[in-house]
C-alpha cells in the first residue's frame, strides 16, 4: 500500500523558505530602524553641547582636596 503525499518525510537537505526569507528581511528591517536610532542619540548628545558641563571643575576641586585631606589624616610626616 502506498503511503499519501502528505505523510511523506521532507529530506535533510531540504528546508523552507521561512528561515531564509527572515533573515533576508531582517537584514533590511534593521538597517532602517538602527541608522535613525543612532542619529537620535547622536543629536541628543550633540544638542548637550561640546562643554563637559559646569560641574567638572567643581568635582575636580573637590576630589583633589578629599585627597589631601586623606594624605594629611594618615600621612603627616609627608
Amino acid at each position: 500500500m502506498q503511503t499519501p503525499q502528505s505523510q511523506i518525510q521532507p529530506k535533510t537537505r531540504e528546508r523552507g523558505i521561512a528561515p531564509m526569507l527572515s533573515v533576508a528581511l531582517m537584514f533590511f528591517t534593521f538597517g532602517p530602524v538602527g541608522l535613525p536610532l543612532d542619529g537620535s542619540i547622536a543629536h541628543l548628545v550633540n544638542a548637550r553641547g561640546p562643554n563637559p558641563g559646569p560641574g567638572i571643575e567643581q568635582a575636580n576641586e573637590f576630589a583633589t582636596q578629599a585627597t589631601r585631606n586623606f594624605f594629611i589624616a594618615n600621612f603627616p610626616d609627608l
